[in-house]
């Protein structure tokens, strides 16, 4: 049987593809982000919805669902200031997972959230609430580079969550070491729109001496 999944922050439709790779079936698709909704619909060719009709809506009226996926930057933490660490959002993200839970207890939470994350007090408590709700959780910094061989110096947070009622045990994949990929053996030779290279170059920082993706 298929697990049903709903994804917080689906962005141009990654979430999806690995999901539905992996067997299941996205039921419903959130994201903030019009750009992002536009090329989704290209990527996936399926209905997705604007995060802030979700909000408006009634949750009851959300569809039944085995997993939860949250792309905690995509949906919540884009607004937030990194550098000060305060957030000028003015939803409390952990209410919102609060309301998903109480309304469609899933047996699997997936959240994909910033490494600075780890610092705020909030991170802290949404483990508490989740402990409380019964499920027992892992999470593990991970190198996108490492894990893919692409060259994006990019750590996320991993966060799985599996109810106690499953009784099922979850680990970690190990990445073995991978060949690096080089920029060239990815690219590729097609003309682009220009609103991909509209690029603020105040936010990008030179932190690699190897030839990098920017994401």
């Amino acid at each position: 049987m298929e697990n049903k999944v709903i994804i917080l922050g689906a962005g141009i439709g990654a979430m999806t593809m690995g999901f539905e790779n992996a067997g299941c079936s996205v039921v419903a698709a959130y994201e903030k982000d019009r750009r992002a909704i536009e090329l989704y619909k290209k990527n996936i060719s399926d209905e997705i919805n604007e995060l802030d009709q979700l909000w408006a809506s009634n949750l009851e009226d959300m569809p039944d669902i085995d997993i939860l996926a949250c792309d905690f930057y995509r949906a919540f933490y884009r607004d937030l200031s990194i550098a000060g660490r305060k957030q000028k959002n003015a939803r409390d993200v952990n209410n919102v997972i609060k309301l998903i839970l109480d309304y469609r207890m899933p047996k699997i939470i997936c959240f994909f959230i910033p490494q600075a994350c780890l610092k705020l007090k909030q991170f802290v408590q949404l483990l508490d609430d989740i402990n409380s709700r019964g499920y027992n959780y892992k999470y593990k910094l991970i190198s996108t580079e490492q894990a893919t061989g692409l060259p994006i110096v990019e750590k996320r947070v991993y966060l799985v969550a599996i109810h106690r009622s499953l009784d099922d045990a979850f680990e970690f994949p190990y990445f073995d070491e991978k060949k690096m990929l080089s920029p060239e053996e990815i690219l590729e030779n097609k003309p682009v729109e220009e609103f991909y290279r509209n690029v603020n170059h105040n936010y990008v920082s030179e932190i690699s001496t190897k030839d990098t993706f920017f994401c």
